[in-house]
C-alpha cells in the first residue's frame, strides 16, 4: 500500500460497499445527493459496478479507505479546501442531513 496519502476531492465523499446492507440502502440518499448542488464522489471498497447511477471510484485496495481512517461503511465525509471539515459514520438521517444540508 502506498504511503502518500490521496487527496480527497472537494464536495461530498461516501464510502460504501456492495456487500453492506446499510450500505445498499443508502443508495437512493447517494443518488439525491448526487443530483444536488454539492459535488459528490463515491469509492467502493468491494464492487466498482456497485452504482447504476452515480460513477464510482474503485477502492478495492483499500488505500483510499485506510489512508483516511474509514474503518466502517457507509461513511460520508465533506471536504472544504482540500481538508475534512466534518465526518458521520453509518446512517442516521440526522447526521447525514446536518452534514449535507439537504433534507
Amino acid at each position: 500500500m502506498s504511503e502518500v496519502r490521496p487527496p480527497l476531492p472537494e464536495g461530498l465523499v461516501a464510502v460504501v460497499k456492495r456487500d453492506c446492507a446499510t450500505c445498499v440502502t443508502v443508495v437512493p440518499v447517494l443518488e439525491q445527493l448526487a443530483a444536488g448542488p454539492d459535488p459528490l464522489t463515491v469509492y467502493v471498497q468491494d464492487d466498482p459496478a456497485f452504482f447504476a447511477t452515480v460513477e464510482p471510484k474503485d477502492d478495492t485496495d483499500l488505500s483510499v479507505s485506510w489512508h483516511h481512517e474509514v474503518e466502517t461503511v457507509p461513511t460520508l465525509v465533506r471536504v472544504v479546501d482540500g481538508a475534512e471539515q466534518d465526518r458521520t459514520v453509518g446512517w442516521h438521517r440526522a447526521a447525514w442531513e446536518e452534514l449535507t444540508g439537504q433534507q
